[in-house]
């Protein structure tokens, strides 16, 4: 008997038909064993981990990005009340003294980059909406726009599946480039103050040992 050879499954153009869960081919082997039909319970399972992760996440480089600013503002009002004000009578402190501070203030900085929030107009209109182009489910496309737009866009979302779960997958994307940006600062801070910090060390050192030998 011939082998039956499998047709090529046709694709359907968007905007055609009615758009549904996507399913997968039971003739295809995945690399990572049999492919199972994705349920819609199982989606909106994968959504919500997926943002719950994503929230953790962002709370914990709030919390290093906290820990960054409370340290180095310590750092930054010892310097002034203590140093600042004794270097005239210890000039040799000047250049550790400075190092320390722009290493506290340079770190600093990056902390509060990290989380120094980002707000869009909040304002869309009902035109770009119809062409998919407005993500209701992230509040910066929305919060300055009036309750009735708002119910509008959202009533119309809910009935496409296609463009609902085309928001979700962008919002998820998009908290996911918030979080690339957050700790992209988080390291700049931590490395600043670590490298900083081991430099302000050995100059305080090096400008001891140079004061007493009388250089």
């Amino acid at each position: 008997m011939a082998k039956r050879r499998n047709q090529p499954s046709k694709v359907q153009p968007t905007g055609t038909s009615a758009p549904t869960l996507p399913t997968s081919d039971p003739s295809r082997v995945s690399p990572l064993g049999t492919r199972a039909p994705l349920t819609e319970k199982g989606l909106e399972t994968m959504m919500t981990i997926n943002a719950r992760n994503h929230m953790l996440l962002t709370s914990m480089a709030d919390h290093k990005a906290n820990i960054m600013i409370s340290t180095n503002s310590i750092v930054l009002s010892l310097m002034v009340g203590l140093l600042l004000g004794k270097l005239s009578t210890y000039p040799f402190l000047i250049v550790p003294t400075l190092v320390l501070v722009a290493t506290s203030l340079s770190a600093l900085i990056f902390a509060i980059l990290s989380t120094r929030p980002r707000i869009t107009s909040g304002v869309f209109d009902r035109e770009e909406l119809l062409k998919k182009k407005v993500n209701l489910l992230f509040f910066g496309s929305y919060h300055n726009s009036a309750f009735e737009d708002f119910e509008w866009g959202m009533k119309e979302m809910i009935v496409d599946r296609d463009y609902l779960y085309s928001s979700m997958f962008a919002t998820i994307y998009g908290m996911g480039k918030v979080l690339g940006v957050k700790y992209r600062y988080l390291r700049l801070s931590y490395n600043t103050f670590m490298y900083g910090l081991v430099a302000a060390v050995v100059s305080f050192l090096v400008a001891g040992f140079l004061a007493g030998t009388g250089y």
